[in-house]
């Protein structure tokens, strides 16, 4: 960990953070186990469950299908592969200071440092770390990172902290409880908490941090004795502790899950699957009933094979059937229904398409971006949960490291631009689209083409679909205003020349003038 600060090492122990904040935590608890149980159990699974131990699965796999296409989608929209999920601005005291001069080469070496930063982030092993964290915020609300280094991203799950906030939803403090065996304990540490290295019962080892006056300050125990050069502290903006919440609840200590939201249709779709499910297997029982006084064999019945010949009579046999299969058409019909809004809530657009022969792009399109906007404030919340102390924390250990140079304080901010700013990116260029469609519907092309300023089409374009150096590939409207003149210039030059040489033309045809003295007199009568 960090180096230690005791300075102001806080006095409390982690145990007694962890006693304390139960009574709060038990529900949250429950509430994403029963969520988790219905998705993925091994999510959260029941209190005492081991490796050995067999979990109850559900009857249907849309929510662990749903829960894990979400997850996706937010890993890919909060932190999409290739490209920096934030961009470095000038402050305003920056802009001020560099008042009409041309900025193009700063920004151009802040897009390098993005670059760069980025180059490390897809080095180091954080994405699977992270598709783990939305797994649990979707389906039980709350999760905490801890984000020592680039290398060393940890996940704890709801089950694994208690945590405790203020009304404002600022942290206070956070307690962790692990089992470790002792012989993943250095042997000074052994020494120091008065275990031995060969037990091979796993210990209780309690991390405590706690968020004061700007500052967060950790450190971790086991036997209520401190680790030796466990403590640590940092700036809060620069804090390897993230406590990440799904929705965020006013005045409560943890969030609440998406999959909470759902448990009613997801009850219900259980529910129905697994007596979907039975009466499958009831109706695939055969079953042969003989009438009681019938002179037929059951046992030739049973032991003939196909195309064999057995004495009976066919009215002395009957299959026994159920007389369900209307009734659960009504079922069926219900099963799909519950499907299509789970579908449109965890954003399976395959789910949520209609069955019908035609389809059409736009409908499809539509369908895409309102399953995006139900998301839309899930958004926000991450951004400030997620990943403003991500981008901050990311950044100090690089810097810390060398790996990129420091820049002068105050002098630049992150901004975020992933999320909630693209999908509003996304609306506008829909609406560009939509707004060119119709252009080309109501007039011809050619009409449509000299409406518009191509240049400024194209920059939107750029920035709708997130291109970086756009200005490197589309030109500027003075760039293609300065071709176009020299194009023009060009074809009155070529005009000027097709006159200049017609007469001379001529006379060599009709053999008046020595073709050896065609280029001499045509560059004369181009001088005149």
């Amino acid at each position: 960990m960090a180096t230690p600060d005791t300075s102001g090492a806080p006095q409390v122990s982690a145990r007694s953070l962890w006693n304390d904040n139960g009574n709060a935590h038990s529900a949250p608890l429950t509430r994403a186990r029963a969520a988790s149980a219905l998705t993925i159990p091994s999510l959260l699974p029941p209190e005492g469950n081991n490796d050995s131990s067999n979990l109850t699965q559900p009857y249907q796999s849309l929510g662990a299908r749903g829960v894990n296409n979400l997850a996706s989608k937010m890993l890919m929209a909060l932190f999409p592969p290739g490209s920096a999920p934030f961009r470095y601005t000038l402050s305003k005291v920056a802009q001020q200071g560099a008042g009409n001069e041309d900025t193009s080469e700063v920004e151009a070496a802040l897009a390098q440092r993005e670059s760069d930063i980025m180059d490390q982030v897809e080095a180091s092993p954080q994405r699977p770390i992270l598709y783990e964290y939305f797994l649990h915020l979707i389906v039980g609300g709350n999760a905490t990172l801890y984000y020592p280094d680039m290398q060393s991203m940890r996940m704890f799950t709801l089950d694994q902290f208690r945590s405790r906030r203020a009304p404002s939803g600022q942290m206070i403090d956070l307690a962790i409880l692990e089992k470790v065996s002792p012989a993943a304990l250095d042997l000074d540490v052994c020494a120091a908490v008065g275990i031995e290295p060969t037990d091979k019962n796993d210990v209780e080892m309690f991390t405590g941090v706690q968020w004061r006056n700007g500052t967060v300050t950790w450190w971790q125990e086991i036997n209520d004795i401190r680790i030796p050069g466990s403590e640590g502290s940092a700036p809060e903006a620069k804090s390897p502790w993230i406590v990440g919440r799904w929705k965020a609840i006013p005045g409560s200590h943890y969030g609440r899950g998406h999959v909470e939201e759902l448990m009613g249709d997801l009850i219900s779709y259980d529910g129905i699957c697994q007596a979907i499910v039975q009466f499958a297997a009831a109706a695939a029982k055969i079953v042969f009933l003989k009438h009681p006084s019938s002179s037929t064999r059951m046992e030739d019945i049973a032991n003939a094979e196909s195309g064999d010949c057995v004495t009976g009579s066919r009215a002395d046999i009957d299959i026994l059937q159920l007389d369900k299969y209307a009734d659960f058409q009504v079922a069926q019909r219900t099963a799909e229904d519950l499907a299509q809004r789970l579908s449109q809530a965890f954003l399976l657009q395959a789910g949520t398409t209609r069955n019908a022969e035609r389809v059409t792009a736009e409908e499809i399109r539509a369908t895409a971006q309102e399953l995006e906007d139900v998301v839309g404030g899930i958004y926000t919340v991450q951004s400030q949960d997620l990943q403003f102390p991500w981008v901050n924390r990311t950044i100090a250990i690089l810097e810390k490291k060398r790996l990129i140079p420091v820049l002068p304080k105050g002098s630049v901010m992150p901004v975020i631009v992933t999320g909630f700013q693209a999908l509003g990116r996304n609306h506008q260029l829909n609406q560009l689209r939509g707004f060119m469609q119709d252009l080309f519907q109501l007039v011809t092309p050619q009409v449509a083409v000299g409406l518009v300023q191509a240049p400024v089409l194209a920059q939107r374009l750029a920035t709708g679909w997130g291109v970086t150096n756009a200005s490197e590939i589309v030109k500027t409207p003075d760039q293609v205003a300065m071709e176009q003149q020299q194009a023009a210039q060009q074809q009155m030059a070529s005009n000027m020349l097709d006159k200049a040489t017609a007469p001379l033309a001529s006379a060599m045809a009709k053999g008046d003038i020595d073709p050896s003295q065609l280029s001499q007199l045509a560059a004369a009568q181009q001088a005149q």
